[in-house]
């Protein structure tokens, strides 16, 4: 197999990968006394990494490295970093300028964990670049059949030493097997591996042992894998010089210090004295360690059995070995029976994923759990759950006296509220609580309503303030009860707290409402809708202006309605969910009244030649329409428009002389332009407008600047 191994090596054609791309004409080959290997065909990937495969004989095996780098020509020095994995026997050199060879010796290659070798290679262009190749020895153990006959009598346990080197990495099982009646087991020993053998059938058998090594290697169809080839052991079982006797059970509980007998019944034989103690030990020499006693009481002629009462004083496992029945020192039988501890359970645990373990008794609906029984006595001990309704299944890879590990399932749909466990068939005092979830959701399932379609408060629209150009009639929250839990996962009742807050279009608070402790119960799409608690749940609607005293349909343009929803903290244990969002009262136009004094206007009257004439200071009293921005927060439009009378000239009388027929009153549209956005009472926009002058009796045109006065 070690030639059939190396000629694999050879022959892989695997893609040699490094971690630098330009160095990937770099060779490695690592040569013993025995065999040489390639690192472009000897290489194995184990967790997503590759390693170097090569086999030794020793741990402190001496060999030969030959390097090859790329680019030879400019290579100016190569160097080995030291590891405390070997030592530099012989430092590399470069040989007929074609490849770099040195030795290392290994220090302890079974102690090694992650052995590898580095090289530094120093080009002209002054760069040194590090190459790394990870180093996977392996042990290949020899293994040489037993030439002779084991002998064994029926019931006993043999010891066998096997000869077998480098065994390093060989798996032991340190558990019997049965194979055609034959029990064994692979145990390490000071000078190399034992087999440990007992069968209870006479005759001749060859036991046919497969051994594995711990790690894998490449095997025999240039895979990799972990079983070696197998040994084959001669047998031949004798009679026994003993009888075995056989017990009525094969377990019994230790009772301290042999103080309560236990009645039992033994295989009928007349080398059996009635009346009589027997010790059991558990060595058939002298001297051996008591384990239990026998009386024989008397014989049970029905079924060819002997009544006895046992006395316990030891703990015992079957794998242990077998015990002796003695007469004094004198072995008049051998058997085997398991003495356990009494099941107790001291301590009931639950691990869930991504947690620790907890003595907190209550699971929920829908979940698996692991469940930890301490205690003593347990590996023998059957537990159920609910009297066995609920899903539990053992984890028999950790059996032992003081824990027992399930992983139990509780049902979506399940009724109880307790789950009582029992051992043995007897109830406990341990149980565990249902409880129902209560996990903070998403806030998808609320949506909200101010006088456009309900929509989900999550959305990205309410990340910033939403304008809304009409009256806000109301604002309505609507719970969607049937989206809090789906048949893949349950939240339970949630509970949330709102805040909301009133604020006039000048930053002036007007009210703040903080609503507690609102519930809202799933609907009954949820599988856990009977069970949970709907006593005082919110409706489906909650109408915020029910707890208002400033109703949203009075609030006047550019005032806003900030609310603020989230879970409570104090029902989750944690913050849960937030979302904050705001609704303005906005609106496109405005219109108030403004009188205003312009004076210097360019007036042109249609009945008049020319280009027409300065005015002087006239009075104008408007409706005035203000626009605002679209899509913006009250931002007001430059640009205003006005419808009013224009009494043209009226102040001008005050301070000069002015022909009458230069006053007049007439109805006027104008056009306002501010070129300076200012909110002060007294503004100096440009007018341009039309109108009708009903003195003269003409329409007119007007231009220029004014003063305004806002009330």
């Amino acid at each position: 197999m070690r030639i059939f191994l190396l000629g694999i090596c050879f022959t892989l054609g695997i893609t040699h990968l490094v971690s630098a791309q330009t160095y990937l004409k770099t060779e490695l080959t690592i040569a013993t006394d025995s065999a040489r290997f390639s690192y472009a065909k000897c290489k194995i990937q184990l967790q997503n990494e590759e390693f170097f495969f090569f086999t030794v004989k020793n741990p402190q095996e001496e060999v030969e490295i030959t390097l090859k780098p790329y680019d030879l020509e400019n290579l100016d020095k190569v160097v080995l970093n030291t590891s405390e994995d070997f030592i530099i026997t012989d430092s590399l050199r470069t040989i007929e300028d074609s490849y770099i060879r040195g030795r290392i010796r290994f220090q302890d290659l079974t102690k090694s964990k992650f052995p590898r070798f580095v090289f530094t290679l120093y080009y002209s262009d002054g760069k040194p670049r590090n190459i790394e190749f990870k180093l996977y020895p392996f042990f290949m153990p020899v293994i040489q059949e037993i030439p002779e006959v084991v002998e064994l009598f029926r019931g006993e346990e043999k010891v066998v030493d096997l000869n077998i080197s480098n065994d390093y990495d060989l798996q032991y099982t340190n558990q019997f097997f049965v194979q055609d009646d034959i029990e064994y087991r692979l145990m390490p020993g000071a000078n190399g591996p034992r087999l440990s053998l007992r069968s209870n059938n006479v005759g001749k058998k060859d036991l046919i042992i497969d051994l594995k090594s711990v790690r894998p290697f490449i095997n025999e169809q240039g895979l990799l894998g972990n079983k070696l080839q197998s040994i084959r052991i001669p047998l031949v079982v004798k009679p026994s010089r003993i009888s075995f006797i056989n017990l009525d059970k094969p377990d019994y509980y230790l009772e301290p210090a042999g103080s309560s007998a236990l009645m039992i019944q033994l295989d009928y034989s007349s080398n059996f004295e009635l009346g009589k103690t027997y010790r059991i030990e558990d060595s058939e020499s002298k001297g051996g360690r008591l384990i239990a006693e026998i009386f024989t009481r008397s014989y049970i002629d029905n079924n060819n059995k002997i009544l006895a009462s046992l006395h316990t004083y030891a703990l015992h496992r079957q794998s242990e070995g077998y015990l002796y029945i003695k007469d004094g020192d004198i072995t008049r039988f051998f058997t085997n029976f398991n003495i356990i501890e009494k099941p107790r359970i001291a301590k009931v645990s639950i691990l869930r994923q991504g947690k620790d373990w907890t003595t907190n008794s209550a699971v929920f609906p829908d979940e698996q759990v692991e469940v930890k029984i301490e205690g003593e006595g347990l590996s023998k001990s059957i537990f159920r759950f609910g009297d066995g309704k609920f899903e539990a299944q053992r984890d028999t890879t950790r059996i032992a006296e003081n824990a027992a590990y399930y992983y139990l399932k509780i049902p979506a749909d399940v009724k109880e509220t307790r789950i009582p466990v029992s051992m043995n068939g007897q109830n406990t005092s341990f149980e565990f609580m249902i409880r129902e979830h209560q996990k903070p959701r998403e806030l998808d399932f609320i949506k909200i309503s101010y006088g456009e379609d309900a929509q989900a408060i999550t959305l990205p629209k309410f990340n910033k303030p939403v304008l809304f150009e009409n009256e806000i009639r109301d604002v309505n929250l609507i719970f969607e009860e049937d989206e809090i839990d789906s048949k893949k996962e349950f939240f339970g009742v949630q509970y949330i707290d709102l805040q909301i807050t009133l604020i006039d279009k000048d930053n002036r608070m007007l009210e703040v409402r903080e609503i507690e402790n609102i519930k809202i119960a799933p609907a009954e799409n949820s599988p856990r809708y009977a069970s949970y608690d709907r006593k005082n749940a919110s409706p489906h609607v909650f109408r915020l202006n029910d707890y208002l005293a400033n109703k949203t349909y009075l609030l006047k343009p550019w005032s806003r309605i900030e609310i603020v929803v989230k879970h409570r903290s104090d029902k989750y244990g944690e913050d849960g969910f937030s979302q904050k969002l705001m609704i303005i009262r906005s609106e496109r136009f405005s219109l108030d009244l403004q009188v205003s004094f312009p004076a210097g206007l360019l007036s042109k009257r249609f009945n008049q030649p020319g280009i027409g004439s300065l005015t002087g200071i006239s009075t104008a009293a408007m409706a005035n329409f203000t626009f605002y921005k679209k899509g913006q927060i009250a931002k007001v439009s430059p640009i205003k428009l006005g419808v009013g009378f224009l009494a043209l000239n009226a102040l001008s009388s005050l301070t000069t002389d002015i022909d009458e027929d230069e006053k007049d009153i007439g109805i006027v549209t104008i056009v306002s332009f501010y070129p300076i956005n200012s909110e002060s009472k007294i503004k100096f926009p440009l007018f341009a407008g039309t109108g009708y002058l009903f003195k003269s009796n003409t329409m007119f045109l007007l231009i220029g600047p004014g003063v305004q006065f806002n009330f």
